[in-house]
């Protein structure tokens, strides 16, 4: 008989709640070399679309698929050192993940079943590896006491429900859930959180050996970046009651008031209502992408020194409107890598990141060695 994938259980939800589920015992099977990764079932193709019907009779091989889906549903997924993962834990965890994937796959029916089929290794993998962790908890002698327990239920009940527990409750109802399972689930979380804070402590100091060698290699991929420029301006152009000639005698009164020294960015704030579109310092304190620019623009911020000023720039219209700025430069940013300094608290970062996540992961490994593990 052709193998499902847990996929098909999604696309006939109304005709497997009709079913009542046989639950088999599940006996581990004796010790064995566990695959470095859960196996994917085989997809099958989807008969309508999920949370649907079939449009049409089900012939007998389908009928056959859905009686053996569901008799089975609840069968062992995975045996984690004598705890069983279900195709129905896999199914929960699959269910919020389902709508994204049919976004990315965009209906096509074989991409569909192959992320979903990733997908539900992925989530095989991670719950099997969240027993494993908190077997080996169990194993030292942990325990978190349960009046703390309760008080994180509460504070849960407090925060998402403002304190109504009759709405927690039917949330709790909503989801399949008892109160007694939801708090198991709310220690179990804080049990896996103290273990990965305990492997995830702060790395040593990132030296700059370390740092220089991550630049080098990433300079040209992760940290190059366009020509970029911050500049401000003033835009002059008539209003409803102005004309060309109001314009001109703007402009006169602009040059001539920073012949006098007055600041650019004070200038700018009598003439914000010429530019609706930008800030009340004329935009300078954003940068911007130089490609976005005029090119008549751009040419003369590279031209001008950090906070030069321009002389009037015409820009008037085909139909004679007139259009004049006035520029300023605050900054520019040429094309290329970014300096060192700049990125360097990102650097940091990103490599004690890495090798958190390196610690994590051979540390799971040797759970995975330590206990029991089989994928079904």
């Amino acid at each position: 008989m052709k193998v499902l994938s847990i996929a098909a259980i999604f696309f006939f939800p109304a005709v497997l709640a009709a079913q009542t589920p046989t639950v088999a015992p599940v006996t581990p099977a004796a010790p064995e070399s566990a695959p470095a990764k859960p196996p994917a079932l085989s997809a099958i193709r989807p008969l309508a679309p999920m949370g649907t019907a079939p449009r049409r009779p089900l012939t007998d091989d389908e009928r056959l698929r859905l009686t053996w889906a569901a008799s089975n549903r609840n069968k062992a997924r995975a045996n984690v050192d004598g705890t069983i993962i279900t195709f129905v834990d896999v199914r929960k965890g699959l269910s919020s993940a389902i709508p994204g994937i049919q976004s990315e796959t965009k209906g096509n029916e074989q991409a569909f079943e192959q992320r979903l089929n990733a997908t539900e290794v992925q989530i095989v993998q991670r719950m099997s590896d969240q027993k494993l962790m908190l077997r080996e908890f169990s194993e030292r002698g942990g325990a978190l006491p349960s009046a703390y327990v309760n008080a994180r239920v509460e504070e849960k009940i407090q925060l998402l429900y403002s304190g109504d527990r009759t709405a927690y409750l039917n949330v709790l109802k909503q989801q399949g859930l008892t109160p007694m399972e939801d708090k198991r689930n709310i220690e179990e979380e804080i049990i896996l959180n103290i273990l990965r804070n305990e492997v995830l402590k702060p790395s040593n100091e990132v030296g700059p050996k370390k740092i220089l060698e991550f630049y080098k290699e990433n300079m040209d991929k992760v940290f190059k970046r366009t020509e970029q420029v911050r500049f401000r301006q003033i835009r002059l152009t008539p209003g409803a009651t102005e004309s060309n000639a109001d314009i001109q005698t703007q402009v006169r009164y602009i040059q001539s008031e920073l012949a006098r020294g007055i600041a650019f960015a004070q200038l700018v704030k009598l003439t914000i209502n010429k530019d609706s579109q930008r800030t009340e310092d004329g935009g300078g304190n954003v940068w911007v992408e130089a490609s976005n620019l005029n090119e008549k623009v751009v040419a003369t911020l590279k031209a001008l020194p950090d906070e030069g000023i321009s002389a009037p720039l015409d820009f008037t219209q085909p139909n004679g409107r007139t259009e004049i700025y006035f520029l300023q430069r605050v900054g520019y940013r040429p094309a290329g890598a970014m300096p060192l300094e700049e990125v360097q608290d990102l650097i940091i970062r990103e490599i004690a990141e890495r090798e958190q996540n390196k610690a994590f992961e051979e540390w799971v490994s040797r759970l995975r060695k330590k206990y029991f593990v089989r994928y079904y």
